[in-house]
């Protein structure tokens, strides 16, 4: 096994539901006119060194009572002889409590949602965790032709190396620094919740998917019969310069929908799919394209791309290539399906033959083009097939997306989004991440970092969506940009992914405190309950009286949609490299089967709706249950252990730990009163978002006026008066509910306060 096969799965939805590897859209501004050439450099990746705190040992400290590799109390981030790991857990054994990271900023609700940095006060800012690694990036290298020699050594061709059989990720394969692994699919069943309705929705369409269809735009590009199939429409239209996009989106939804159900007919359809886009590859070179290409067009837009054409006369053909390229891992990952691979390793050669040719300058024109140089995530799944095979060719791929701008700004922790295409950036960051993983270029990681820090400070609305019309705008403007077109809904998809990364490596409830925000307001309500094909929301709009349009035409929402939708399971749990610790991070209804320990664990819950949670435990042995207490639970939070209060420090922005031998039968009842609460927005101190619990609180109201009530914080919960239903509030004639619910009607979400 390649020494830098490690951890990369813990990182990727794709590796979820896989039970034999355990190796640790954007779409274009509908406004044509609005365009951007941001200038975006890229990294150097030699001379790196490993952050110190990844070289920390993963040990239980047993004085303090801390979690592996999460500290008692706020990290300064500073890069003294002895720096701290990550911060933002509170830890109990015996029912003494342990010093605990402080609460995150603006628990009460008047601040950012996310704290200073977007942190909270319970860990390192942004620039401070940055800091607190050693090394970083030096000197100026050519990224393609150091990011190998920047990686750890390993041998090459052992294409289809396999772990064994456990359904969790192998404990001995995950790299130092990696803490907290998320389950696969196949360990996590969900009970019934709104999350399993909207799965079964995407399910039922995933089963109706017309894949003679889909191929036809394929069969077409090489010549083959289209079986007079009747061809798609929206972006993956035969006159569509995107088309062949969603045929990766579908190969992905039907891999997680077989890894989480075990239905063999998701397999089934995926295989079939796979074999004949597998017929279009091998005629790719006797058409000229060049072998390994797979494409459902022909090779003029890539071609027109080094000529720096401009959106709408090309359209990302990069970002097409990587949702075919993503696919068909996932394909591999999670179905076993080898062919998949060979063909995933084809596109990546034919890339590198590709761009290998071109020089950097060259390259960093192209992926400034404002939605011409989109390349999605095609970084992410190139360093992927890097970690799978050990051959570095598809590393060094990898780095030929980088994108100077953001690497030297984010990594040097200034804001500079302001104009730049949000998910044109969001999906390239989360492949810095996995770029990280395989170079162990400290940059890369600091850019992911101070990112994530930019974006959930200063670029996000109550729901966790970012952008308008696509785009991030200047720090704190959130009143300012509340429109029908806010908050893409591939953007938050995206960011869920980067937070999850940046949580294995750093398990501080701040990230899972955003994960919670953006499910369970953004993706949760953004698919139509009465729709048959699961259509979902492109933008979120957030204007006053908005109501939300819904598409099924394969835009870019559609597809990441199908995999929102497939994968709810997949950070509801973690465990700790070690073992020793379990993560509950979401409050789902859901059943664990930890079968590598011997444990099963149920969770029942009626969250968001009922303030509690309940975990039943199956087996037998030690093992520390690290809950996460929301930065939002600043009262009442209890914590009982078979009907007994447990003294544990819960404090909120936390995980607190429940240290214990367990017996079957065993059960931890977790409270978390709500209480209403406001945000307001950094722009106008008047404007504000309405909580109860983990749910923004809308009203419902057609009116185009911004609604104003008379109260402040303190009075808020006299003012929005319960209704007897879960979650629902009046205020005079207004009816007020979760956001998720507010699915086909007109509503707002910031008022006037």
């Amino acid at each position: 096994m390649p020494a830098t096969r490690i951890c990369h799965s813990l990182h990727d939805d794709t590796f979820l539901g896989n039970p034999r590897r355990f190796s640790v859209s954007t779409t274009p501004e509908r406004d044509a006119n609005r365009r951007f050439d941001a200038v975006q450099p890229a990294l150097a990746l030699s001379g790196t060194q490993v952050p110190r705190w990844i070289l920390i040992s993963l040990v239980v400290v047993s004085a303090s009572e801390i979690i592996p590799g999460c500290e008692s109390s706020g990290s300064t981030g500073s890069s003294d002889s002895s720096p701290s790991p990550p911060a933002g857990t509170a830890a109990s054994s015996t029912g003494g409590s342990a010093g605990a990271s402080a609460p995150l900023a603006g628990a009460g609700g008047l601040s950012r949602p996310f704290g200073t940095g977007g942190l909270g006060t319970g860990g390192a800012d942004a620039s401070g965790a940055a800091d607190a690694a050693a090394g970083g990036a030096a000197g100026g290298a050519d990224a393609a032709g150091n990011s190998a020699d920047a990686a750890q050594a390993g041998a090459s061709g052992n294409d289809t190396a396999d772990a064994g059989g456990s359904s969790t990720i192998d404990p001995a394969t995950t790299q130092a620094g990696c803490q907290a692994n998320p389950f696969a699919l196949t360990s996590v069943t969900l009970d019934e919740s709104d999350f399993t309705a909207n799965r079964d929705r995407t399910l039922a369409y995933l089963r109706s998917v017309d894949i003679e269809s889909l191929l036809s735009n394929f069969r077409a590009t090489v010549g083959l019969p289209t079986n007079n199939a009747t061809p798609p429409r929206g972006w993956e239209a035969p006159s569509s310069n995107l088309r062949g996009h969603a045929t990766g989106h579908v190969l992905k939804a039907l891999a997680q929908a077989y890894a989480g159900t075990g239905d063999e007919q998701y397999k089934t359809k995926a295989d079939a799919l796979l074999n004949e886009l597998k017929k279009c590859q091998d005629l790719a070179e006797s058409k000229g394209f060049g072998a390994g290409y797979l494409s459902a067009y022909p090779p003029e837009q890539f071609i027109k791309l080094e000529s720096l054409a401009q959106y709408p006369s090309i359209w990302a053909p990069y970002y097409t290539l990587h949702k075919i390229l993503a696919g068909l891992i996932a394909s591999y990952e999670l179905t076993d399906n080898k062919t998949a691979l060979d063909m995933a390793k084809m596109i990546g050669q034919w890339v590198n033959n590709r761009l290998s040719k071109l020089d950097r300058a060259q390259l960093q024109r192209m992926w400034n083009l404002y939605i011409a140089g989109e390349t999605g995530g095609i970084n992410e799944s190139l360093a992927e097939l890097y970690e799978i095979t050990g051959d570095q060719l598809y590393l060094k791929t990898a780095a030929l997306f980088d994108k100077d701008l953001i690497l030297d700004s984010c990594s040097a922790n200034r804001d500079e989004l302001n104009g730049l295409h949000a998910n044109q950036h969001i999906p390239t960051i989360t492949g810095y991440m996995r770029m990280y993983h395989g170079t162990q270029n400290d940059k890369y990681l600091k850019t992911a970092q101070n990112f994530w820090s930019m974006v959930t400070t200063n670029h996000i609305y109550a729901i966790g969506g970012t952008g308008e019309a696509e785009m991030f705008g200047p720090p704190g403007e959130i009143a300012g940009a509340l429109t029908e077109k806010t908050a893409e809904t591939c953007a938050t998809y995206n960011m869920l992914k980067l937070t999850r990364q940046l949580f294995c490596y750093e398990p501080n409830a701040k990230y899972m405190d955003y994960y919670e925000r953006g499910l369970y307001n953004h993706i949760l309500g953004s698919q139509n309950p009465n729709s048959r094909s699961a259509a979902v929301t492109y933008f979120m709009p957030l204007r006053a009286g908005a109501s939300r349009t819904y598409d099924d035409t394969f835009t870019c929402c559609h597809g990441t949609g199908m995999e929102n939708h497939t994968k709810y399971q997949g950070q509801i749990y973690s465990f700790s490299t070690d073992g020793t610790t379990l993560y509950v991070n979401l409050y789902i209804p859901s059943t664990l089967n930890w079968a590598d320990k011997g444990f099963q664990v149920k969770q029942t819950t009626g969250y968001p709706y009922q303030p509690s949670s309940k975990l039943t435990f199956e087996g037998a042995g030690p093992l520390r249950v690290a809950l996460r207490i929301p930065g939002w639970a600043t009262q009442g939070v209890q914590i009982q252990v078979n009907g007994q209060v447990h003294d544990v420090a819960a404090l909120p922005g936390t995980y607190a730990v429940v240290d214990r031998t367990w017996a079957s039968g065993d059960e931890v009842e977790l409270q978390l009163p709500f209480n209403l609460r406001i945000e307001k927005t950094p722009d106008n101190p008047s404007l504000g978002a309405i909580l109860y619990g983990p749910s923004v609180i809308v009203a419902l109201s057609n009116t185009s006026s911004t609604i104003r009530l008379d109260a402040d914080e303190s009075i808020l919960a006299d003012v929005l008066l319960p209704t007897g239903e879960p979650l629902t509030f009046s205020a005079g004639n207004v009816t007020y509910e979760p956001f998720s619910k507010a699915t086909n009607t007109a509503y707002h979400t910031y008022f006037g306060f």
